[in-house]
């Protein structure tokens, strides 16, 4: 990946102080979004900032865990579909 880590951190926390709990739902939209037109790179820098938002919020109680794990599962499988 050619995307600056930090890039994708500063996504998540813009989401997050968006969208609160909803940050993941929001930033897995965007993969799909991405991966919709060809542009896995993005998709890709996406996956991340889903996988960060989902581990800033871990400690809240109103995500599900197994759910928004397997919503990343299944956003890297269609990516690697893609390839």
């Amino acid at each position: 990946m050619d995307h600056d880590p930090r890039q994708a951190a500063l996504l998540a926390r813009i989401l997050i102080a968006k969208h609160g709990a909803g940050a993941a739902r929001v930033a897995a939209e965007r993969v799909l979004q991405w991966a919709r037109i060809g542009d896995d790179e993005t998709a890709a820098l996406w996956v991340e900032v889903v996988e960060i938002a989902m581990n800033r919020l871990a400690s809240q109680p109103s995500l599900e865990e197994d759910e928004l794990d397997g919503l990343v599962d299944e956003l890297r499988g269609e990516l690697s579909h893609r390839s």
